[in-house]
């Protein structure tokens, strides 16, 4: 018996769906969809550890963390930590290319379950590393990973109802971050490669929890598996009767209907009988309005998230915090971005649902760039000419703690602002509008595509951090993040729509309207 509610949970097996009942409870309904996401909550958590462990090794491996690894063995350069900081962005897109394959043709769930094998790996080798060939081999598979993941995400859009869509998926933010604050407190006290050890419970522990998860109704349904799709539904929607979910499954069987009909049987309003598309379908289907118009916006979303200040900072932020001359250590402070990041993701979630994506995404943006101004101004100040985060010493950087004096609080907090801004919007509203936005004829192939662009911005910010800042200087640098944060400001102000409480369907058919410009926001209920 004591096996029975893990059972239940895993999708059916022991609950008697013939005998379910028609109406539960509030809490009842929503524990199921809850309890399934938490393997995404777990993905989310171990891509934070992903985005985050560079800033860790970099100050390691080039000297700048010595009282924390006094034994390092592997040294490189700051040009090659540069590289392999940018490593993992650079070989992501193959994964991405690989994402809607595995998670098209294995499932959303069993896509998961293979997947995390490989971050698993990363983690236990990392600490091995005594060459820098081993260490890039490890970087490259949390990589690729990385990039494996880009369309399975879809999975908590696919199985939450709309009404807690929203916050849902906030949670995943709220995990991506705690990923994060667990690498930087973490490494406040221990060597990157005690870290790395630590890292490897998060995918160990995906794999168990993967196999008890139902399988996404919407996937099913698409396959033809009606069934099953009949049998996950009952169980994410509080182990209810069939007669509950029946006018939930028709709409899911009319939207399958629809995606899966060719450009000319969809026109005719004909049922379709043509083969699957191709990937060249795929491809062309790009071209079509319906999936241009949210590709382009998801496009220019991943862009200002990678140039817009703290993400292509965050593998040098040590440093970085250090040249700024504030009073506290940069590991603390490292810790203290990681606490925003978790409480910004929290807000999400509690505000969401009153407040939307829009505005959340506006005004994350709006304090975005007023703190890059704020750092730049205090730089412009404060700063020798040409000053840098590379190639400073112990005195320089006394001598810069010695001129900012008090002001260096200022720093501190413009940094902590810009770090609950990134979080609480910046860095967040993009993946909740990817799950949502496309449609879903091509989503987890667009989802891939999407992720694929992230991952190429994301290498050329970080890549290039040190070129910007050799030629403007550090201030000069993170002044023309704020100067993209305010064009990125204005254009979203007429681009970015507002997807909170409408269903799939409802976006689906805002975007499939070829009268609608991509600047028309207003997606009716």
């Amino acid at each position: 018996m004591l096996i029975k509610p893990l059972n239940l949970f895993s999708g059916g097996f022991g609950f008697d769906f013939s005998k379910g009942p028609d109406k539960v409870s509030t809490f009842r309904r929503i524990l199921p969809q809850f309890l399934s996401c938490l393997s995404q909550y777990i993905n989310g958590c171990n891509m934070g550890l992903v985005l985050a462990i560079s800033s860790i090794v970099v100050p390691s491996i080039i000297g700048r963390s010595t009282e924390l690894n006094p034994d390092e063995t592997l040294h490189m350069t700051p040009e090659k930590a540069s590289w392999l900081a940018s490593l993992m962005f650079i070989i992501q897109p193959i994964g991405c290319i690989l994402s809607p394959f595995f998670a098209d043709s294995l499932g959303r769930k069993w896509a998961t379950f293979l997947t995390s094998f490989v971050p698993a790996f990363a983690w236990i080798l990392l600490p091995n590393v005594q060459s820098e060939f081993m260490i890039y081999v490890g970087f490259l598979s949390l990589g690729i990973w990385n990039g494996l993941t880009s369309s399975l995400s879809i999975y908590l859009n696919e199985i939450c109802e709309a009404s807690i869509r929203g916050v849902m998926c906030a949670m995943a933010g709220i995990a991506a971050t705690t990923g994060i604050f667990m690498v930087f407190l973490l490494g406040s006290f221990l060597s990157w490669r005690q870290v790395s050890y630590i890292c490897a419970i998060v995918p160990i522990l995906n794999i168990l929890l993967t196999m008890l998860i139902p399988e996404s109704p919407i996937f099913l349904v698409s396959n033809h598996r009606t069934d099953q799709a009949e049998k996950s539904l009952q169980v994410l929607r509080g182990w209810v009767s069939s007669k509950t979910i029946t006018p939930e499954l028709d709409q899911l069987k009319r939207a399958s209907e629809l995606s899966a009909s060719c450009v000319n049987c969809e026109k005719s309003g004909q049922k379709c009988n043509h083969p699957p598309p191709t990937l060249f379908d795929k491809l062309k289907d790009i071209t079509r309005k319906r999936t241009l118009k949210p590709f382009s916006i998801i496009s220019i979303l991943f862009l200002l998230m990678q140039f817009s200040g703290m993400f292509a900072m965050r593998p040098y932020i040590v440093p970085i915090l250090n040249a700024h001359g504030i009073a506290f250590s940069a590991n603390f402070i490292t810790v203290m971005l990681g606490v925003l990041g978790i409480l910004a993701n929290i807000c999400i979630a509690l505000t969401v649902r009153t407040i939307g994506k829009r505005r959340i995404y506006l005004y994350s943006m709006v304090g975005n760039f007023v703190s890059c101004f704020g750092l730049s101004i205090y730089g412009w100040v404060f700063f020798p000419r040409g000053w840098t985060s590379v190639g400073t010493n112990d005195s320089d950087l006394e001598s810069i703690r010695e001129s900012v004096g008090v002001y260096n609080y200022f720093a501190l907090a413009m940094f902590l602002i810009m770090q609950f801004c990134i979080s609480i919007g910046v860095s967040s509203i993009p993946y909740f509008l990817q799950g949502e936005i496309f449609p879903f004829k091509s989503r987890t192939f667009c989802c891939s595509l999407t992720g694929m662009e992230n991952q190429l911005f994301a290498f050329v910010a970080t890549k290039t951090f040190y070129d910007f800042e050799r030629w403007l200087s550090l201030p000069g640098v993170i002044g023309f993040y704020g100067v993209i944060a305010v064009l990125g400001f204005i254009l979203m102000i007429f681009m970015i729509p507002e997807t909170e409480n409408r269903t799939l369907e409802e976006i689906e058919l805002h975007f499939s309207d070829n009268k609608r410009s991509i600047f028309d926001i207003n997606i009716k209920k």
